[in-house]
């Protein structure tokens, strides 16, 4: 999104699934408010999704909302993690709504 950059670190976590942990960054000179992160993936995958730990941006702001995440990979080492990320909030009163496919998650996660 132009006004929105969001980051994602993963890491396995002891029982095989991998941690993703959703940092988000404002690029502006507003506030952005209501912001929402709705993920989907393919079937071989599971995810669960923690509340996010906040819904609004200062502006110029990184990492102040991030989102954990929790993904069992079905297919590990066959099939790499994707999601596709429905991202949406408001700025200066204006909803805004973007989505993404997100791949490139490292092999083995």
């Amino acid at each position: 999104s132009p006004h929105v950059e969001v980051w994602m670190e993963c890491r396995k976590d002891g029982d095989g699934s991998t941690r993703v942990t959703a940092s988000f960054m404002n690029k502006t000179h507003s506030y952005i408010e209501q912001l929402s992160l709705q993920t989907a993936v393919m079937k071989y995958l599971k995810i669960a999704i923690q509340p996010m730990s906040g819904t609004s941006l200062p502006p110029n702001s990184k990492g102040a909302v991030t989102q954990v995440m929790s993904v069992t990979n079905s297919a590990l080492g066959e099939k790499p993690i994707v999601m596709k990320i429905k991202l949406s909030y408001f700025i200066n009163g204006e909803k805004a709504a973007y989505e993404e496919k997100v791949e490139g998650f490292p092999n083995g996660f």
